[in-house]
């Protein structure tokens, strides 16, 4: 089992390793322009005009139900108590 790491030297069998295109301490070309990007027109929002007379209310939005959250509320509370007990239970002893 070859472990050196020098260029052209296999590890554990893999192909050696190909020499670095750009010398080290050599700046690197520049990228190609790409030019500038387009700018995306923004579409105009369309406009309505409604008759006064067919104008019409939104239906009314069901409330939640309060049930569920009345108890995780109880519940959170009965769980703060219990551990502030205990903590101030194992201060005093």
């Amino acid at each position: 089992m070859q472990t050196s790491f020098p260029l052209g030297v296999t590890i554990n069998g893999l192909p050696p390793i190909a020499a670095p295109i750009i010398p080290p301490g050599v700046v690197p070309p520049a990228a190609p322009s790409l030019g500038s990007p387009e700018q995306p027109q923004e579409p105009k929002p369309p406009t309505v005009i409604a008759q006064p007379s067919s104008v019409e209310a939104l239906p009314a939005s069901t409330p939640p139900a309060r049930l569920p959250l009345l108890l995780a509320v109880v519940a959170l509370a009965i769980v703060a108590a219990a551990l502030v007990r205990t903590w101030m239970r194992r201060k005093a002893a």
